[in-house]
C-alpha cells in the first residue's frame, strides 16, 4: 500500500500539531522564566529541567508537521501574504498596545522589527519557514522524480551532515536552514512513501514514547546525582546530546511521534482540527519580542517561584494559560481581521504577480542575450 495520503489536513496531524506547540510553550516557560544561575540543585531544578525538556522535540516536530503538508501542497504568492497578513498582526498589534500602555519598551529597534519581522528576524522561526515555503516547489520537484530507496538515501544523508558536521554545514550554508530542509526532505519521505498502517503507526508511536520517557529518566536522574553529589561539572553536557537541533535523539522522538501520527487514517474536520489551525497564534503571541518580556516576569511573575513548592503548578496553569490565549487571540484575528486582509490581498495579488512574472521574463531574456554575446 503506498504512502499517499489526502491532501488536505486531518485530525490526526493537528493533534500532533497542539501536543509540538505545548512542547514548546513548556520549553519557553524554563528558558525565558529563570537564568539558569537563578536555580540552584533542588526539586525545582529537577521539575524545571523535565518540564522544559522536550521543548527542541516539538521545534523539530512543528518543521516536520509543516514540511508533511507542503510536500503536496502549492506555493502562491497569496499563501505567502496571507502568512505576512498573519504575522504583522501580532507584531504590530504588541507595538501598538505598548505604545499605549508602556512606552519605555517602544525603541527604534521595536518599530524596525514590527515592521520588518522577516528580516529582523523577530521570529526567527518564522523568518527560516517562509524561507523553507520558498524553497517547497523546487524540492517537490526532487522528490516527485526520486524513487523510494533514492529518496531514504537522500533523507539519510541529509540528517548526517545536519547531526554528523553540523559546525561545517553552519559555516557553508547556515545550520538552521540545512536543517529544515533535512526535516522536509524527511517528512516528504512519510507523507509520500510511508504506507498508512495503523499498526506501524502504533509501534513507532510507542518508541517514541518510550525514548522521550527514557530521557526523562536520564535527565531526573543526572539531577538527583548532582542534588546529592553537590555538583558534577560533566553532567551537563548530557541535555546538549539530548536536546538541541543537532540532537540525534531528539531528531528519531520527532520522526517517530510523526510517523506514529500519519501512519493512522486520516480523519477531517472536528475540534481538533480546528483547534490544530490555531497554533501559529499561540506561537506567534507569546514569542514576540516585547510580549514575552512583559509577560513572564511583569505578569506571570515566574522568578518569584523560584524557590516555591508552588512552581509546578504555577508552571502548569502559566503554560494553560498561555496556550488558552494564544488560540483565543488567533481565532478573533480569523474572526475579524483575516477577512479584511484576504480582500486586500485579492486585490493586490493579480497586479503583482503579473509584474513578478514580467520581471522574470525580462531578467531571463536578459540573461539569454549576455549569454549569446560571450
Amino acid at each position: 500500500m503506498t504512502g499517499k495520503q489526502n491532501a488536505g489536513r486531518n485530525a490526526n496531524m493537528e493533534r500532533l500539531r497542539l501536543v509540538s506547540m505545548l512542547m514548546i510553550v513548556c520549553y519557553h516557560y524554563c528558558i525565558w522564566g529563570f537564568f539558569d544561575e537563578e536555580l540552584a540543585l533542588s526539586p525545582n531544578k529537577l521539575f524545571v529541567d523535565l518540564f522544559g525538556m522536550s521543548g527542541w522535540v516539538g521545534m523539530l516536530l512543528f518543521v516536520l508537521i509543516s514540511g508533511y503538508f507542503m510536500t503536496e501542497g502549492r506555493f502562491t504568492l497569496k499563501k505567502l501574504l496571507t502568512l505576512m497578513g498573519t504575522i504583522w498582526f501580532y507584531t504590530l498589534g504588541a507595538l501598538l498596545v505598548f505604545a499605549l500602555l508602556d512606552r519605555s519598551r517602544i525603541g527604534a529597534a521595536a518599530v524596525k522589527d514590527a515592521l520588518f519581522p522577516l528580516t529582523r528576524m523577530h521570529y526567527w522561526f518564522m523568518s527560516y519557514y517562509v524561507a523553507l515555503m520558498l524553497c517547497s516547489p523546487f524540492l517537490n520537484r526532487l522528490l516527485h522524480v526520486l524513487d523510494r530507496r533514492q529518496h531514504a538515501l537522500l533523507c539519510l544523508l541529509a540528517l548526517f551532515l545536519c547531526v554528523g558536521v553540523p559546525r561545517i554545514m553552519d559555516a557553508l550554508a547556515g545550520y538552521t536552514m540545512t536543517s529544515f530542509v533535512a526535516l522536509y526532505l524527511c517528512a516528504g519521505y512519510v507523507r509520500l512513501r510511508m504506507p498508512r498502517d495503523r499498526r506501524v503507526g502504533d509501534r513507532c508511536l510507542l518508541l517514541g514514547v518510550l525514548l522521550l520517557l527514557a530521557c526523562a529518566l536520564f535527565v531526573g536522574g543526572r539531577d538527583l546525582l548532582r542534588i546529592r553529589a553537590g555538583n558534577v561539572d560533566a553532567l551537563l553536557e548530557s541535555n546538549r546530546f539530548l536536546w538541541s537541533g543537532t540532537s540525534p535523539v531528539s531528531i528519531l522522538a520527532a520522526l517517530l511521534l510523526l510517523c506514529g501520527f500519519a501512519c493512522r487514517d486520516a480523519r477531517s474536520g472536528g475540534f481538533v482540527s480546528r483547534l490544530g489551525a490555531l497554533t501559529v497564534g499561540v506561537y506567534l503571541f507569546q514569542s514576540n519580542g516585547l510580549v514575552s518580556l512583559a509577560l513572564w516576569q511583569d505578569i506571570l511573575h515566574t522568578r518569584a517561584f523560584t524557590d516555591s513548592p508552588l512552581l509546578p503548578l504555577h508552571a502548569v496553569g502559566s503554560v494553560l494559560l498561555i496556550f488558552a490565549v494564544g488560540l483565543t487571540l488567533e481565532a478573533l484575528r480569523r474572526r475579524f481581521a483575516a477577512p479584511l486582509w484576504a480582500r486586500l490581498v485579492d486585490r493586490v495579488c493579480p497586479p503583482l504577480e503579473n509584474a513578478l512574472n514580467r520581471l522574470w521574463d525580462a531578467l531571463f531574456a536578459l540573461g539569454k542575450k549576455l549569454l549569446r554575446d560571450e
